[in-house]
């Protein structure tokens, strides 16, 4: 892992629980526009498939590997791989090593006034 990755996973995440009883760990990026989340998902994790209503995203793998299922297809990540989610693409993770990603989002999946999560399951 190179320095740059090394101090991605290592920033400070709160822990978010989701309405399925599900966690992720959650570090915001203030923007103008959109939102950037550092998201983490711990080792042995399986995050069951879901849609967002109303966002677009493009995932940055930085640290971890395991398998992203993006509608009816799995695939292998790895750090530095990078996957493009638009609104209403079913995906959801299992993680074989503990997996931090940027998370580039035409909008908030959290919105932090409201609580609510734009995760459908």
């Amino acid at each position: 892992m190179t320095a740059f990755n090394e101090i991605l996973c290592n920033i400070s995440f709160d822990e978010v629980k989701t309405q399925n009883d599900e966690y992720f760990y959650l570090h915001r990026i203030p923007t103008t526009q959109g939102c950037a989340e550092l998201i983490k998902i711990k080792k042995g994790f399986e995050y069951l498939p879901h849609t967002h209503e109303y966002t677009d995203t493009k995932f940055i793998i930085t640290c971890g590997k395991g398998l992203i299922q993006l509608d009816n297809e799995s695939h292998h990540y790895k750090t530095g791989d990078v996957f493009i989610v638009n609104r209403n693409v079913k995906h959801g993770f299992k993680v074989e090593e503990e997996t931090v990603f940027l998370s580039i989002q035409t909008r908030p999946i959290l919105d932090q006034t409201t609580g609510k999560i734009d995760i459908v399951y």
